[in-house]
């Protein structure tokens, strides 16, 4: 029988790939091997020295899952929780990977699910409508916006978003062409 030879784990970190945890794993497992590949794709990026452009994008989909506001459940100690692992991880990748030609697209639609200092880290954010009153007080507070500005997102339309952008004073009110 033929073999497949084997990659080597820095050909992922170059490459496009998906990884799905959660149709084959429970939330432990999941958030435990995700906190493992989170280290990996850092200590790779740092290994190939600092970079002026992008030179890999990493999505993470449905983060209230890896990267949870409330990192232990009823009866877990939050330091050794795997969820409070990767939330960590995650958090602390965010404000040291970018210049290491990192970047990395977080997409939830319940940002008050997610640990708060993900949000502060993350340089561009794109808040589509959102009336959930947690979620614009947590978008509120990532972004310093007002009340009246909270209260704002409610009434965003399909196609239009607030988006927040390090180097720009203010957030700004956005069309997204169809």
């Amino acid at each position: 029988s033929a073999t497949v030879p084997l990659k080597s784990i820095d050909s992922y970190f170059e490459g496009n790939y998906l990884v799905e945890l959660y149709n084959i794993l429970d939330a432990n497992e999941s958030n435990a091997i995700f906190a493992m590949l989170v280290a990996l794709l850092s200590e790779y990026r740092m290994s190939q020295g600092l970079q002026s452009h992008l030179k890999h994008l990493t999505v993470l989909e449905e983060a209230h899952r890896i990267i949870p506001s409330r990192q232990a459940g009823p009866g877990e100690d939050r330091v050794s929780s795997p969820a409070y692992e990767a939330s960590t991880l995650l958090a602390q990748m965010l404000a040291e990977i970018r210049a290491y030609g990192e970047g990395i697209i977080i997409v939830d639609q319940s940002p008050s699910k997610i640990i708060a200092d993900v949000l502060i880290n993350s340089s561009t954010k794109l808040i589509l409508r959102t009336v959930h009153g947690a979620d614009k007080e947590c978008l509120g507070a990532a972004l310093s916006l007002s009340p009246q500005e909270q209260d704002y997102l409610s009434y965003l339309n399909t196609g239009e978003a607030i988006a927040s952008v390090s180097g720009i004073y203010q957030p700004v009110h956005i069309r997204i062409p169809k």
